[in-house]
């Protein structure tokens, strides 16, 4: 049950694209096993049932397989919330894909995330959501930008959808490290530094 609530609660989300348009057509007969839903707009919601997300695009395929996923390639944007119903960052791309039986999800292409504040912005190439814990990851070169510090993660981040905290690998640039945030970790690879902190005070 557990492995399913992921999937449950994205094709939730994605049921928007019939009740807020109800215009998902196929593309004809050169294109069949793939629809199309046209300046969509839909909803994710957790399975506490609360709204986590909106997800606005001009398009979306979705492509019927053996695997099937569904693709946004001309941009698309994710408002996302937290339990007060208050947004806590927004993310944009240039494209995004979803595979409907392993629940991966990844945006790729200019892909950043400003958190509420507009104080903490993320920028990378390829970004990946993790429905179930909540949080954001890549093994791409990702920055982060700050107010007091910009961090560059050369194999990428780990950190959740508002940004309060991040954990990169092998980090660069300048930085202001909360000495009191530090938290226990389990070991770690020694050839690799890695650093976890929360955004500078």
């Amino acid at each position: 049950m557990k492995r399913l609530l992921p999937y449950l609660a994205f094709i939730f989300f994605l049921s928007g694209c019939v009740n807020d348009l109800k215009k998902i057509e196929s593309l004809g007969k050169k294109n069949v096993g793939v629809e199309v839903a046209q300046d969509i707009k839909t909803y994710y919601y957790g399975a506490n049932g609360h709204l986590k997300g909106i997800l606005t695009s001009p398009v979306m395929y979705r492509y019927v397989r053996d695997t099937p996923y569904m693709v946004m390639d001309e941009g698309l944007k994710v408002d996302f919330y937290n339990d007060s119903l208050q947004i806590q960052s927004v993310l944009t791309a240039k494209k995004g894909e979803y595979w409907e039986n392993t629940n991966n999800i990844l945006v790729r292409d200019s892909v950043v995330v400003t958190s509420m504040s507009g104080k903490r912005i993320l920028k990378t190439n390829e970004l990946f959501w993790d429905p179930k814990n909540q949080q954001f990851y890549t093994h791409s070169l990702a920055t982060l930008t700050t107010p007091e510090q910009t961090i560059i993660g050369k194999n990428g981040l780990v950190a959740p959808a508002d940004l309060s905290w991040y954990k990169f690998f092998n980090t660069s640039g300048e930085m202001k490290v909360d000495s009191g945030y530090f938290s226990p970790s389990p070991a770690v690879d020694s050839t690799k530094d890695t650093t976890t902190q929360k955004p500078g005070t």
